[in-house]
């Protein structure tokens, strides 16, 4: 069966001027499939450098590029911001669900491609793009290739490994009872996909020719990223700061960044 929908979710995290760059490379996302009926959904989890400017700056971008704008309300975390998206939405369990950050890259056919395999993939259950870890991981061995009856190539992996951009069906999300994670905030999100990629028989695999490189490798794009977030994610994967990164800036001095309408480059 065909999906009814193709949802796409960019978990708005971080400063808006990111994602204004993200529209200029990638264009209004739901125009990027002629085949399938595509919804872009911005998702405000309150970044809080310059907060309620950043916040007015999403809205705006959303309106401009029609896509649903939904506030958490506060950080929600990763997980929890798409758990309370989801429920504002008529998605249903046969519609497909793609992540794409704001510092993501896919390849402009990424929306068809990912909801084509799922579609005639049964035994996929979550499909990501290719990036630099997932090229060693086949170099040293660890990945079986496949070709689909649609002639695209395919890295099936036996385990769960990290991802850039994926895609899967709402049915196993709702499955799994929403979106999970290890982490209160961030990191940790694949690892809850395993006990239910176990009990529907399914594997994680990924688009060989397909990919998505994240612009916060790239030295010329720091100037989008903040080098207290950077901190604050080695602080909170590292089990030294279990808060939010509003609560990491105030634990740290630096509430003035809070409620500044901008920063000095």
């Amino acid at each position: 069966m065909h999906p009814v929908k193709v949802w796409v979710f960019t978990p708005s995290f971080c400063k808006a001027d990111l994602l204004t760059d993200f529209f200029k490379t990638l264009g209004v996302i739901t125009k990027s499939s002629l085949i399938f009926p595509v919804q872009h959904v911005i998702i405000d989890n309150h970044y809080p450098v310059g907060k309620t400017k950043n916040s007015d700056a999403l809205k705006q971008l959303a309106q401009a590029h029609d896509a649903i704008y939904i506030d958490s309300g506060k950080d929600l975390g990763l997980h929890g911001g798409l758990n309370n998206a989801c429920k504002q939405l008529p998605i249903e369990p046969q519609d497909i669900f793609i992540g794409v950050d704001p510092d993501d890259r896919p390849d402009k056919e990424f929306i068809d491609k990912i909801t084509k395999t799922l579609i005639f993939n049964l035994d996929i259950g979550i499909i990501g793009l290719n990036f630099w870890v997932i090229d060693q991981r086949f170099q040293q061995g660890k990945l079986t290739e496949y070709i689909d009856a649609d002639g695209t190539v395919i890295w099936k992996h036996p385990f769960i490994e990290m991802w850039n951009v994926i895609g899967t069906r709402f049915s196993t999300v709702m499955n799994m009872g929403g979106f999970n994670q290890t982490y209160a905030y961030y990191g940790g999100f694949e690892v809850a996909f395993i006990n239910q990629l176990h009990a529907e028989k399914r594997k994680l695999a990924y688009l060989k020719d397909c990919r998505s490189d994240r612009i916060a490798m790239d030295r010329e794009n720091r100037i989008l990223f903040d080098p207290e977030y950077r901190q604050w994610k080695t602080d909170h994967v590292d089990r030294r700061f279990n808060g939010s990164f509003e609560e990491w800036l105030i634990a740290n001095g630096k509430q003035d960044l809070i409620t500044s309408k901008h920063r000095e480059q």
